[in-house]
């Protein structure tokens, strides 16, 4: 039994975010669906296709904000972005590396282009991912971690098929990266030989994302880069095929039995909370911007 496509979403127009991200939203954007109920754990998430950028003397990117309620996950699928914040930490991910924030109660954070390579004629491909966090987690303190390419879980298929784990758990291959709730997260390249199921829990949100190439999904649908497919709510799997090379990033989570009230960079289970959390701004309780 195979799960259905609900929904197929094409690469909006895109916009910048910062001087250094050049993405399209795909989610929550979608009118006529209430993303946050319909796709809990996962709350938003920016696609940057592949882009050309000139050499630069200036820091490019995104410099000191905030964020409270969620963690963040950033995907260099091509590229090296550098990540400091007021907790003190610091870390730079090369291409194939991700990088993870646990926001909790509260940081201010900075992501750019790694500076010596903003010096040179560059490609970035990149995905950035809010997850949202248990209501009794909202509150740790806050935490970051990174990882390289060689970090991540791996296998390789006698069809050419090469699976890379993320988050959770694939095929028996595990991923290196926190998770506050149940979730996998993976991305699976294909070649003109493979066949690679899907298969994940029925109580499960699922998504997939299209990185590369064009994609036939169930033997029916076709996906091309930046090309987003919501899957139903039921069990089942999804075959993947490619006539050529291509690669898709495979979202799975279990919802969280809660409310979500966003507004910029914050993600609160409750109006009171995400009013402390604005008055907080305001009011400097989240730190100083010079680190």
């Amino acid at each position: 039994m195979n799960r259905s496509i609900e929904r197929k979403i094409a690469a909006p127009e895109p916009h910048w975010v910062g001087s250094g991200f050049r993405v399209r939203q795909l989610f929550p954007k979608e009118e006529g669906l209430d993303w946050h109920a319909r796709f809990s754990p996962f709350l938003l998430m920016d696609y940057h296709e592949p882009y050309y950028y000139e050499a630069t003397p200036f820091e490019v990117g995104v410099g000191p904000h905030a964020h409270r309620g969620f963690s963040t996950l950033t995907i260099s699928l091509a590229g090296r972005l550098s990540h400091e914040d007021n907790a003190g930490n610091k870390g730079t991910i090369h291409s194939g590396g991700v990088q993870w924030m646990h926001a909790g109660k509260g940081i201010l954070h900075k992501e750019m282009h790694e500076e010596r390579w903003s010096k040179n004629p560059r490609v970035l491909h990149c995905v950035q991912l809010w997850i949202d966090s248990p209501k009794d987690r909202k509150f740790d303190e806050p935490a970051y971690r990174s990882f390289s390419k060689e970090d991540l879980g791996t296998r390789e298929f006698f069809d050419e098929t090469k699976l890379t784990v993320i988050i959770g758990e694939a095929y028996g291959v595990k991923g290196p990266v926190p998770s506050l709730s149940p979730i996998n997260l993976y991305y699976v390249r294909l070649s003109d030989l493979s066949q690679f199921s899907v298969d994940e829990p029925a109580d499960h949100h699922v998504g997939l994302l299209v990185l590369d190439g064009e994609v036939r999904i169930n033997d029916s649908d076709r996906g091309v880069q930046g090309d987003f497919f919501l899957l139903s709510q039921e069990e089942g799997t999804v075959t993947l095929e490619a006539d050529s090379f291509a690669e898709v990033l495979v979202l799975s989570g279990k919802p969280l039995d809660q409310e979500v009230y966003m507004n910029g960079p914050f993600a609160m289970a409750t109006k009171d909370d995400l009013y402390q959390a604005l008055s907080d701004l305001q009011l400097g309780k989240f730190g100083s911007m010079e680190f």
